[in-house]
């Protein structure tokens, strides 16, 4: 009996390792269909994690040390992606009077369509203090309110903004991504992501005498329905992977278009959006580069931005370039919309 208990678990202990191998892998893979399909597993990386040091304690307090020593292996191999994460920095105290200014960025779920709602993100907005807003699924009607006139009004210290091409449906609703700025804006650019609705621009924007360039990247969603977020019977397991591989395929893509123009132009330089990916994901490692992110340098924990029922993950980031100085960053647990607003305060060298 303890011998077939023993091969059970060998069993799970050998798949486990081999998941989390491939979400480990994954994220440093080259960019192909294949490779961003395994991507999926990213997703699942904590819980592996968790069964890994579980099976590790197992196997070393039953003396089977080459068990425990495979798994050791498999968990120190994946450390990195794991400290994505988990941020286990010491938290550091603000510096927002050093002279930096202060970047807004939140998934404003199209203001949940009613003029309402749309009023209290507004009047959250402003009461913000941020100098640069970065607005992801920024919705609005043709024909009746919240119309963008009406928007534009009540965010009037924000006299600059570049909005994306978006796009309309037939019931008149606008989407798009927005920056908006308190500071002059000397360029614009939209980036083709090949995809109506997910879109990154690029503004250049005037901060005293130095060029900040900002860019507000927002990334394709997995598009589950809600049947298949709550797993019901009539819900197909097939189907919920052959979403979640065809969306990482597409970010993976975007991502390293936005990279390469990110490569264009390296100095001064902000990144931020809803990227709707881990921290372990190739996604992230393409868009951060080099660049230093705002959470795991200032603050410790897990940094949840996105929150729906049990689904808990932190998808949305600012990244600064290393002639940036990042003097602050907060995460705002305010329920305007299924995403925390995140905050960093920027100072570039």
């Amino acid at each position: 009996m303890k011998t077939a208990v023993n091969v059970i678990i060998g069993i799970i202990t050998a798949a486990a390792a081999i998941l989390t191998l491939l979400a480990t892998v994954s994220a440093y893979a080259p960019t192909s269909a294949f490779f961003s399909a395994l991507s999926v597993f990213v997703v699942f990386f904590p819980i592996l994690i968790a069964m890994d040091v579980l099976l590790f304690l197992h196997w070393l307090f039953n003396g089977k040390f080459l068990m425990s020593l495979a798994i050791a292996a498999v968990l120190i191999l994946s450390l990195p992606q794991l400290l994505h994460i988990v941020s286990l920095s010491p938290e550091l105290e603000s510096r927002e009077n050093d002279g930096g200014i202060k970047i807004l960025s939140c998934n404003v779920k199209f203001f949940g369509f009613s003029e309402e709602e749309c009023d209290t993100t507004l009047a959250y907005l402003n009461a913000s203090g941020a100098d640069i807003l970065c607005l992801q699924e920024f919705g609005y009607y043709t024909g009746k309110q919240p119309s963008l006139g009406r928007i534009k009004s009540k965010l009037k210290q924000y006299p600059y903004m570049h909005i994306s091409k978006g796009s309309g449906t037939p019931k008149g609703i606008q989407k798009h991504i927005v920056t908006f700025s308190k500071f002059r804006m000397a360029g614009k650019k939209e980036i083709d992501l090949m995809s109506p609705y997910h879109r990154a621009i690029v503004s250049d924007i005037i901060v005293n005498e130095d060029t900040l360039h900002v860019f507000n990247c927002y990334l394709e969603s997995n598009k589950l329905t809600q049947d298949e977020k709550q797993f019901y019977d009539d819900a197909s397991l097939q189907n919920i992977f052959k979403k979640l591989s065809d969306a990482s395929v597409k970010r993976n893509a975007q991502a390293e278009i936005i990279s390469r123009t990110i490569g264009q132009s390296p100095e001064h330089t902000i990144i931020c959006g809803d990227f709707n990916d881990v921290p372990n994901s190739k996604t992230y490692n393409l868009l951060r580069g080099n660049t230093n992110d705002a959470f795991l340098s200032l603050r410790r924990g897990l940094g949840i931005t996105f929150h729906e029922g049990i689904y808990n993950f932190r998808i949305d980031y600012i990244f600064a370039s290393q002639d940036v100085e990042l003097l602050n960053f907060s995460l705002d647990k305010q329920d305007i919309s299924d995403h925390y607003p995140i905050m960093a305060t920027v100072k570039p060298y």
